[in-house]
Formats: structure tokens, C-alpha cells, sequence
């Protein structure tokens, strides 16, 4: 969210301009309360991230607002944690735990995850049933961001994954230290890592994809089976075609509509190996 003169809003597309809201049809009810004017004041930050954590009943386990460039004169409901981008690079910590499919997630103020619970357990459902057919070994996760894949789909394999982002691969540390198969968590660039061998890779890159290089890192572990969740049509094609110069022939790609009201969709695809 953008700051605007007389609460929150978004910006217009292909521009900077701020556009006041006050209601959202795809944030969570908790969320989209916060949008309500004079529910939240944001004081002197220009951005605004607002974050929801759900119980494994499905009720509501804590809101946070991220305010960047600092959370000063920032007001909000008192059940709302409220945390400027100066404070977590003064080295507070700030997180909230929240249920995704049966499983509990650590998740910090700065890690990514996916927008929705429900389009997040979506991506988990198909990621788990295109993994659970791959021939055993370990599982590499890659832009494993806080561990969302490899903990709700790798079963027992050992799992290795890859985050460059220090926040999230921290989160990763927390939400995996009791994974069966053990798991090490690289703090580095997907593109910087030196493969090591899997039985199955599961990336799922920012809108840019892969990439070539990407690509060939994944080529290079030698996995049977490669899920690739994209979130952008156009690269996806070009991973696609990466990934087949690399040997890999696609399977099936499974589009999941999470960002309802809106042209946005998840696509995860399963590819297989010259010798799966």
C-alpha cells in the first residue's frame, strides 16, 4: 500500500499516482478493515505492507503493518504489530506465525510469501501431488523463500534450499529445524550456488523466472522431476524452452487463480528428466 492524502491506496498502473482505497475484493476481511478510513494512519511512511496471520482454524493469529521508510506517527488498532523499515535495520525483529496447509510458518516482517492462505495451500496441493511421483532422493527447493514447498511437499526427503534473501532464509532455519530428512538452508543467489544432486527440484522464481542461468543451475542437479511455479506467462515460456534445450520435457502446467478479480495467475508445471 501507498500512502495517501487521506489514508491508503494503490497505485494506477504504469504510474506513480497514488489511488485512495478503502476496500479491497481479494485482501483478507482482517486486511481489508485496516483499509477502512482512519483505521490506519500512516504518519510519515510513504509504503505500506499489511500482513494477516491465520490459525490452523482459520481464525485470525495477528496483523502487522510494515512501514517503510519508518514507522514514525504510524497509528493502527492495538492487536496490529506496527514496525518501520529503520527499526528491522536497527535490528529489531518483528514476525508472525501463520497455518498453511496443516503446517505452522514462521514468517518475518521483510520475508515474501504468498498473498492469500487459500491461494497459497492451492499452489501446495499441485506442487504436492507432482512431487509425490518423483523418485526418491533429496529435494532441492529453490527461491525457497521462508520453506513454504519444502516443508508441506517434501515428505522425508533431505532437502537443501536456496534463498538469498536473509529474512526469509532465516524464517527457512525456523520452519524447517524439525524437518525429518534434516535440511540446510544457503543464504545466496539461485545463480551463485554450486548444484548438488537431487532427486527433484522445486523453484519458484520471482516474475523474471529463472532465467538461463537458472536454468542451467537447475539442469545441473540432475533431478527426475522439476516443478517450476511461474507468475508470469512470458517467462514461463522462456524457462520452458530453457529447460528443454536442458533435456527436460514438460508434463502438465496446473494454473491456479489465486488473485481473483484480477488477469494474475500461478502457473505450476511439472517437467521430467531425460531418465525419469
Amino acid at each position: 500500500m501507498a500512502a495517501a492524502d487521506d489514508g491508503l491506496g494503490l497505485r494506477a498502473s504504469a504510474s506513480h499516482d497514488v489511488v485512495a482505497v478503502d476496500d479491497c475484493l481479494v485482501a483478507h476481511p482482517a486486511l481489508a478493515a485496516l483499509l477502512e478510513p482512519g483505521v490506519v494512519d500512516p504518519g510519515a511512511a510513504t509504503e505500506l505492507t499489511l500482513r494477516v496471520a491465520v490459525a490452523g482454524d482459520g481464525s485470525v493469529a495477528g496483523r502487522m503493518v510494515l512501514a517503510e521508510p519508518t514507522a514514525a506517527g504510524v497509528t493502527a488498532p492495538d492487536d496490529v504489530t506496527v514496525v518501520g523499515g529503520d527499526d528491522l535495520d536497527a535490528g529489531r525483529r518483528a514476525w508472525l506465525h501463520t497455518s498453511i496447509a496443516g503446517t505452522t510458518f514462521r514468517v518475518s516482517a521483510r520475508s515474501f510469501l504468498q498473498p492469500s492462505t487459500a491461494g497459497a495451500e492451492a499452489l501446495v496441493a499441485v506442487a504436492r501431488d507432482q512431487v509425490a511421483t518423483a523418485p526418491d532422493g533429496p529435494f532441492v527447493d529453490l527461491y525457497g523463500g521462508i520453506g513454504l514447498f519444502a516443508a508441506t511437499s517434501a515428505g522425508d526427503r533431505p532437502v537443501v534450499l536456496v534463498e538469498r534473501s536473509k529474512s526469509a532464509a532465516a524464517d527457512a532455519r525456523v520452519n524447517l529445524a524439525d524437518h525429518p530428512g534434516g535440511a540446510r538452508v544457503l543464504t545466496q543467489p539461485v545463480e551463485r550456488w554450486r548444484p548438488s544432486a537431487a532427486a527433484v527440484v522445486v523453484a519458484d522464481p520471482a516474475r523474471r523466472g529463472l532465467g538461463r542461468r537458472g536454468a542451467e543451475v537447475v539442469a545441473r542437479t540432475g533431478a527426475a522431476r522439476v516443478v517450476l511455479v511461474s507468475c508470469d506467462a512470458g517467462s514461463l515460456g522462456r524457462d520452458a524452452a530453457a529447460l528443454s534445450e536442458a533435456g527436460y520435457r514438460h508434463v502438465e502446467s496446473v494454473v491456479v487463480d489465486q488473485f481473483g478479480h484480477t488477469g494474475h495467475v500461478e502457473v505450476v508445471t511439472r517437467f521430467d528428466g531425460p531418465g525419469a
